[in-house]
């Protein structure tokens, strides 16, 4: 189970009704080889509390995932949540329910991907010729 205390979470989209806001989430942790990422839990939260549902609103998140433009904000969750397991015998599903009262909002969460990491430029040995084209300068 990925979700415990101290764990990040990706939440993708948020419904609202009186008392909780439940957001379709996801997490993931670091495969030992170091290539690439398992997900650990996926499936639905719901957050409870004024405090943490004005985080979760602060959020912006929209309020039905879009596969084409994926937006997804990061969450600490913090103190131990709530996990009751469901099975239905009749229709042979079953699911987990998943309930936190509090999180925290991480200081670079980022509504975009991360962009690519640029090659970091070495220094030549020979001098570079000044830039003669206008049309290369940046203003």
């Amino acid at each position: 189970m990925g979700v415990r205390d101290g764990s990040y979470v990706k939440l993708w989209s948020a419904r609202e009704n009186d008392y909780v806001i439940t957001c379709q989430a996801t997490c993931s942790r670091k495969r030992k080889d170091g290539e690439g990422y398992d997900t650990t839990f996926q499936g639905f939260i719901s957050f409870y509390g004024d405090t943490c549902k004005d985080k979760i609103r602060a959020l912006g998140l929209p309020e039905e995932s879009d596969r084409n433009n994926p937006v997804s904000k990061t969450v600490k969750i913090v103190g131990s949540p709530d996990v009751t397991s469901w099975y239905n015998r009749e229709t042979k599903k079953g699911g987990m329910n998943v309930t936190v009262y509090d999180v925290e909002i991480p200081d670079d969460n980022r509504s975009a991907p991360p962009a690519k990491a640029q090659p970091k430029k070495t220094a030549s040995k020979t001098k570079s010729a000044p830039v003669s084209d206008d049309s290369e300068l940046p203003f």
